[in-house]
């Protein structure tokens, strides 16, 4: 994968599946937790053909994190 893809995959990660919602700062969290998946799975020695696969799973993962947090928020603020 490029850098280009990482850059992608870190500007979308960040504001909506963080924080439900675009921010810079959502952004920069983002960024900085993808950083570090790619950064132990690469020393953690895992193959590259799979390094692709787990950092696919945490981005699938984050966004449905995202998601259900802002489910769950919107049910709350409904509820109130």
């Amino acid at each position: 994968m490029g850098d280009q893809a990482h850059v992608r995959e870190r500007a979308t990660l960040g504001p909506q599946a963080l924080l439900g919602r675009g921010s810079a700062l959502g952004a920069m969290a983002g960024a900085v937790a993808l950083t570090l998946v790619i950064d132990v799975i690469f020393f953690a020695g895992i193959e590259p053909l799979y390094q692709s696969l787990f950092q696919g799973l945490f981005l699938v993962v984050a966004v449905l994190l995202g998601t259900g947090a802002a489910l769950v928020a919107r049910v709350r603020k409904e509820s109130s």
